[in-house]
């Protein structure tokens, strides 16, 4: 994929100045890895401002805090489990005293109500938006908006040469931060851009009404039921409204009746599932098409790495969920 390094440069100049990086106690502690656009465009950011920026040389979630207490940085982004883990193993009403806010990525739905619980312990949690065709940190939630707003992914363009729009339920992003294109790739290129200038960002997004967007949902994730388009952390949060499920991940399998989704879930400890219970909720609370067709209990999620954080499998949970109705 390819920038100019003026874009680089430019966008680096607009994050620091939307995100307030020219403060004069401004440091920010890197964690994510520099091989990833948003552990790339921090450190571009915070070295257009001027400022300082602490690098980690290890993942581990103790380095991490211990790094906190040393260098006290101002600001840090990272994803839902490192900041669940921080808060987990720092103890104290404000654990991170230094830190005015920080950036982060939900990916896991068990962890929905983290902003709330880090917001309790003086730790503000702001949504983000970004990929590698747009850079990083493309826009961010309002400061100063309520924590229902603000923990969401997505918000305002930090550019005001920047645009976006919502087509079809897909996001798509124009601006100075835009790539030339992929290296090599003319075809790939073309798909990716509109005739005007926007790219396709494969995101499931809405507008919000106030000069920003929401994130939903990858579209490759998004589950198409009875013909409508559904986030599947709709029902994977009405789920883990149940005592008894830690964890919730809801995927799409066509069957001879039409496409229905099938939920997996990892359960409290000692917990045991009552699949029928589980069904019978969903009833309760869901349009009649988001009621899962089966309920099946795992360990754990399937999961890979990725410069921002693990991700769940669902092509892997649906291989599972096809492979369990066969049998």
């Amino acid at each position: 994929m390819l920038h100019r390094q003026g874009a680089i440069a430019s966008h680096a100049q607009q994050v620091a100045r939307s995100f307030e990086f020219f403060a004069p106690e401004t440091s920010s502690l890197a964690v994510l890895p520099l091989c990833g656009v948003f552990g790339f465009n921090q450190a571009m950011s915070t070295l257009a401002a001027g400022k300082p920026t602490v690098l980690v040389e290890s993942y581990e979630i103790e380095a991490i805090a211990r790094l906190i207490g040393r260098h006290r940085p101002t600001t840090m982004f990272g994803s839902d489990d490192m900041f669940a883990r921080l808060l987990d193993l720092v103890p104290g009403e404000r654990p991170f005293p230094s830190i005015k806010w920080v950036g982060w990525a939900n990916f896991n739905a068990a962890l929905a109500d983290l902003p709330e619980r880090a917001e309790a312990r003086g730790l503000k949690l702001c949504g983000l938006y970004g990929m590698s065709e747009v850079q990083a940190l493309f826009a961010r939630q309002p400061l100063d908006a309520p924590i229902a707003r603000r923990k969401a992914g997505g918000g305002v363009p930090v550019s005001p040469l920047s645009h976006v729009r919502v087509v079809d339920g897909e996001l798509q992003c124009a601006g100075p931060s835009l790539m030339v294109g992929y290296y090599g790739n003319e075809k790939a290129t073309a798909a990716a851009l509109t005739p005007d200038g926007y790219v396709r960002t494969g995101d499931l997004a809405e507008m919000d009404g106030q000069g920003g967007f929401t994130f939903l949902s990858r579209m490759g994730d998004v589950l198409r039921l009875s013909g409508f388009l559904v986030n599947p952390l709709e029902i994977e949060t009405h789920i883990q409204k149940l005592p008894a499920i830690e964890a919730c991940t809801v995927v799409a399998l066509p069957r001879p009746e039409g496409v229905r989704a099938v939920a997996f879930v990892i359960l409290e400890a000692g917990a045991t599932l009552d699949e029928a219970a589980v069904i019978a909720h969903c009833r309760r609370g869901l349009a009649n098409y988001k009621v899962p067709l089966r309920v099946f209990a795992v360990d754990d999620f399937p999961k890979t790495p990725s410069p921002n954080g693990f991700k769940i499998q669902r092509n892997r949970l649906r291989d599972r969920a096809e492979s369990l109705l066969s049998s």
